[in-house]
């Protein structure tokens, strides 16, 4: 009985852990020559969440030095949406379904910012993560930095 908990416990302690279902994923990429870093954005779907709004703290923001070109190139056929830099140096993100159709379950990508000469004391955040369901009600989510 001892060695059948004991290889229990042990299995359960190298179960894979997993992004939690509805949370947002910021990733960064080594940096490139010339002190450019990617941070690829992806989102971890319960298959229920239609749209999204993700706010992102930049430090030392600028049009010149933050490249939005591909920040929603990976949203599923289903999806659209804008990215844009505030006057206050963040990157907002809005996602939406014109359908009303739900992100598909899983890992969905959404896409990647480009950020030069961040320093390295320089961290992209998440500061502010808004989504809701096919009704427009809110949906409980997360986020995390990897």
């Amino acid at each position: 009985m001892w060695a059948k908990n004991v290889l229990m416990g042990l299995l359960v302690a190298a179960a894979p852990v997993a992004a939690s279902a509805n949370e947002l994923i910021l990733s960064q990429e080594s940096a490139k020559s010339g002190g450019a870093s990617a941070f690829a954005l992806d989102y971890q779907s319960d298959g229920a969440a239609v749209a999204l709004q993700i706010r992102l703290s930049v430090p030392g923001a600028s049009e010149k030095n933050v490249n939005l070109s591909k920040c929603l190139s990976e949203l599923p056929k289903s999806h659209e949406g804008t990215c844009t830099m505030t006057k206050s140096g963040e990157v907002l993100l809005v996602i939406y379904s014109g359908t009303n159709a739900a992100l598909p379950a899983g890992l969905v990508p959404i896409g990647s910012i480009g950020v030069r000469n961040i320093g390295k004391s320089g961290r992209v955040a998440v500061t502010e993560l808004l989504v809701s369901d096919k009704n427009a009600q809110p949906i409980k989510a997360t986020s995390s930095a990897q």
